[in-house]
């Protein structure tokens, strides 16, 4: 029965031709699940529907499901079940296939109505449709009753199982041949309707092959069910692209031309439309539904529209401003769904103009006058709408012209128009690398200025370059340097607590010392931090102490640069300790120990330091009568003294424990009288030349050595031992196989003969030049093929690294438990590691960013250290979806 004659709305009959539901059969075996997501079923097509459905179950009698044939109704296990042979018992209780009417000796009365009705074989009124038959004329209840009655208890079901399996074989063909996928569709109408139509094509067919697809995909049943899909997905998501389509439709339907077809269907019925390259539901626009009114409301809505008053509209039609209100109101809550609705979100959100939502949305200020009377105007600030989740990319791009038309462009990037601003971002441009001069930076900035018309502009002045001097001084993103000098550093990307707790200020009291000091034993944390002088180091630690002084402060203060004081600290006593240790000497080499104890430039020594001992200066020399050891003390002394080096602290201690605490004793006399040499801060055995030749030779006595462990680790803080170290590591006389722990080369040759200096260097240039890529590890090498025979020697690809880090064409930073290098000689941190990651990947779930640089490059970071590291920076994280950006236009070009 066609689905016309259930009496239904026009409304209700539109949805339901979209659903391809078009008799009232299918409309019974349809569940309401299905129709409710159909586009445009309201809620008042659904209580329609509900009700058909009531009545009609009501009048037939309450079903558990709905029958599409007599035999379904008789037999409920034949409900869609092709796949059967069904037999009908006659009169000497054998099965046939079919029965006529007449031989099965029903009632008078039902005989007479079936055969008038057109029905001469039992089958005829078996396969109808059950809706049909209970509703041909002169079929009526105990009709349909007595041939339910005979169906129930006088037909045999046989399952065709050739048949069943047949349809299987198909049917799993075709969804591996063309990736048919069930699971993609919300709804099973598809699977159903191609299920069929194999079915109905094998009944008459042996078998289905490539040539003949093209006979079941293009059924009515297919066509409608995958139309009603596509129609509901652009109604639900808003905006489909046609490659959104592709990626949930299998290209068979694409090479049929079935979904072209589709969709040019549904854009020539204005269902939907193509908007700049995407596929949605066609809505009215304001014109057109003023264009649907009468005459008379035509013209008070667009005079509304256009800025009139209520008495302006009133006096054009000739009636009273209420009047014109009535009207208005009346006619905007009849009026439909309109494309300029999609706007109201934002506008009951945002603080708009006329001039900012017309420039943002690119509408005309009908648009915006439309908004303001269908709803109610928002009161948040549109800078805010940069963080609002809903943002699209187009929509961003133009909100951000807009409001970035205060703005200034500074190498690719919208500058806000203040002074700190272009500061800032003039000092990375330009001197990221290479320090300046405060007032060529003055010069440049108003350069600047005149170039790009700002210079007549007050609030961007500067009172003087003094006053310009100190404000870029005081800023966060330079550090000073000697000489009035500056260098861009943003200190937001670097851990300042990390750099405190490495230089172990616990170690020193009362002392005071110059940063250079610091600078120099640690020059490899100064290049993991980018640090190019102890100026700059001094001037970070000063800028980022409160920061850091509460927690790891050790009474530390930053005094004039490049000192800093440790404590309680006396400068005379400091340096009369000194002299007392290593006198008599001249006062040139007492600035070359006192530089060595305390890194202060031995110029500035003999400028401000030795003046204070003049008492003890006598003939070119500082000298003092220091008391010597007796006979019985010497022995002693000299019989505890078993080892070659001592920190003078520790020798101290033995001294007091064998002189009854007599500290005048230990001196730089006494010392050398025992066979030792004397250093700002360590002696050692007078058997070797100098402090070289001894860290040579323990750094060089076994096999392997682990630095840090040496002297109970305090020897990594001897700037000596670490240069010896350092030129070590670069001639490949010792190699690092593990973190500060080293082993001889001439170990790893006489296992490896084939192992020479020359070899390892040839490595190291065959891997920085294996790869493009700017930044890499040993890891990320070998991953993209990079092999070599040195791989097979059984040690770590942290021993590889060591073998590249020295090179002079690249940079490196230790981070995640790893050496990541950077090709040329640009510095590099962690941040910009990970910025060149986000480059090829543009977002990545951090969790997933966590596992790619593990298994790409091996570099084991923590969630916690990527987040914080990404603080303040042009890198965006998304704690919301857990999600890392290149930065925040990506963020929202995607949400």
């Amino acid at each position: 029965m066609d689905i016309k004659q259930a009496g239904f709305s026009n409304r209700t009959l539109n949805c339901l031709k979209r659903a391809g539901i078009l008799s009232i059969e299918d409309l019974l075996s349809t569940p309401m699940e299905e129709i409710r997501a159909t586009r445009n079923a309201g809620a008042k097509t659904i209580q329609e529907i509900e009700d058909f459905k009531n009545k009609f179950f009501e009048k037939n009698g309450e079903i558990t499901y709905v029958p599409k044939t007599v035999i379904n109704k008789a037999k409920p296990e034949t409900y869609e079940q092709k796949k059967i042979i069904i037999k009908y018992r006659n009169l000497f209780g054998e099965y046939c296939e079919n029965i006529k009417i007449d031989d099965l000796k029903f009632s008078a009365r039902t005989t007479h109505s079936l055969s008038r009705a057109g029905y001469t074989t039992i089958r005829d009124v078996a396969t109808v449709y059950y809706s049909d038959f209970i509703s041909s004329d002169g079929i009526g209840a105990s009709i349909v009753e007595e041939i339910i009655d005979y169906l129930s208890m006088n037909t045999l079901i046989e399952t065709d199982k050739r048949q069943l399996e047949k349809y299987n074989y198909y049917y799993s063909w075709f969804k591996n041949r063309y990736g048919y996928r069930e699971d993609i569709f919300p709804n099973s109408l598809l699977t159903k309707a191609i299920k069929e139509n194999i079915e109905n094509y094998l009944d008459e067919n042996e078998k289905l092959d490539e040539s003949s697809i093209s006979i079941i995909l293009k059924q009515d049943n297919v066509y409608k069910t995958l139309k009603l899909f596509i129609s509901n997905k652009i109604n639900q998501e808003k905006r489909v692209s046609i490659d959104d389509i592709k990626e949930i439709i299998p290209s068979i339907f694409w090479e049929l031309e079935i979904v072209d077809d589709i969709i040019k269907g549904l854009i020539d019925n204005n269902e939907i439309e193509n908007y700049k390259g995407c596929l949605r539901e066609k809505l009215p626009s304001i014109d057109d539904w003023i264009n649907s009114l009468d005459e008379k409301y035509q013209t008070i809505i667009n005079m509304k529209l256009n800025g009139f008053t209520l008495e302006e509209c009133g006096e054009v039609v000739g009636v009273t401003r209420e009047r014109i209100r009535q009207i208005i109101q009346r006619e905007y809550r009849k009026r439909p769904v309109l494309r300029e609705d999609d706007y109201a979100y934002w506008f009951e959100k945002y603080w708009f103009t006329v001039d900012s939502f017309s420039k943002i949305f690119e509408v005309d200020s009908k648009v915006f006058s439309y908004l303001n009377q269908a709803y109610r105007r928002g009161s948040t600030d549109i800078e805010e709408m940069t963080w609002d989740q809903n943002m699209e990319s187009e929509i961003y791009s133009r909100l951000l012209g807009f409001l970035n038309r205060k703005k200034v462009i500074i190498d690719g990037d919208y500058v806000d128009i203040k002074r700190e601003a272009i500061c800032r971002k003039l000092a990375e441009v330009y001197f990221s690398e290479e320090e300046t001069s405060f007032d060529d930076f003055y010069n440049l900035y108003i350069e600047f200025l005149e170039e790009n018309g700002l210079d007549e502009d007050e609030r961007l002045s500067f009172p003087s370059s003094r006053a310009f001097e100190a404000r870029i001084a005081d800023s966060r993103y330079v550090l000073q340097k000697y000489g009035r000098k500056f260098r861009y550093y943003p200190i937001e990307e670097y851990d300042v607590n990390g750099l405190v707790q490495e230089l172990h200020f616990e170690r020193l009291n009362n002392v005071e010392i110059s940063t250079r000091k610091l600078f120099f034993e640690n020059e490899e944390l100064m290049q993991d931090y980018n640090l190019q002088d102890e100026y700059e180091l001094h001037n970070l630690l000063k800028k980022t102490m409160s920061e850091w002084h509460r927690v790891t402060g050790f009474g530390v203060k930053l005094t004039r640069m490049p000192l800093l004081t440790i404590g309680t600290v006396d400068r005379y006593k400091q340096a009369k300790e000194l002299l007392y240790q290593i006198a008599p000497v001249t006062v040139e080499e007492y600035a070359e120990f006192y530089e060595s104890e305390y890194g202060m430039l031995p110029q500035t020594v003999i400028a401000n330091v030795a003046p204070m001992l003049e008492e003890y200066y006598h003939n070119g020399v500082f000298d003092i009568n220091q008391a010597i050891l007796t006979d019985s003390e010497f022995r002693l002394v000299k019989a505890e003294l078993k080892k070659d080096f001592y920190f003078t602290e520790d020798l101290k201690k033995i001294f007091l424990s064998l002189t009854d605490g007599d500290s005048s004793k230990f001196n730089a006399r006494t010392v050398k009288q025992l066979g030792f040499k004397v250093y700002a801060n360590y002696v050692i055995s007078s058997r070797f030349n100098n402090s070289y030749d001894y860290f040579s030779s323990i750094l060089l006595a076994n096999n392997s050595v682990d630095f840090r462990e040496l002297e109970d680790g305090k020897l990594s803080y001897v700037q000596a031992a670490a240069r010896v170290l350092d030129d070590y590591r670069k001639d490949y006389t010792l190699l690092e196989y593990e973190d500060m722990k080293f082993i001889k080369f001439e170990r790893v040759n006489s296992v490896h003969p084939e192992i020479t200096k020359d070899y390892l260097k040839s490595y190291a240039e065959d891997a920085i030049n294996y790869d493009e890529d700017k930044y890499f590890t040993i890891q990320s090498l070998k991953k993209k093929g990079f092999v070599s025979p040195l791989h097979n020697i059984g040690l770590d690809d942290w021993f590889f690294a060591c073998l590249i880090r020295n090179h002079e064409s690249v940079r490196f930073i230790k981070t995640g438990g790893n050496i990541v290098f950077r090709r040329g000689h640009r510095p590099i941190t962690t941040v910009d590691f990970m910025r060149f990651i986000l480059k090829q990947k543009i977002h990545m779930n951090i969790y997933d960013f966590i596992r790619y640089i593990d298994v790409e490059y091996g570099v084991k970071l923590e969630k916690e250290k990527i987040v914080y590291t990404l603080k303040d920076t042009d890198l965006y994280y998304d704690e919301i979806m857990e999600k890392v950006y290149l930065n925040k236009e990506y963020y929202y070009e995607e949400v």
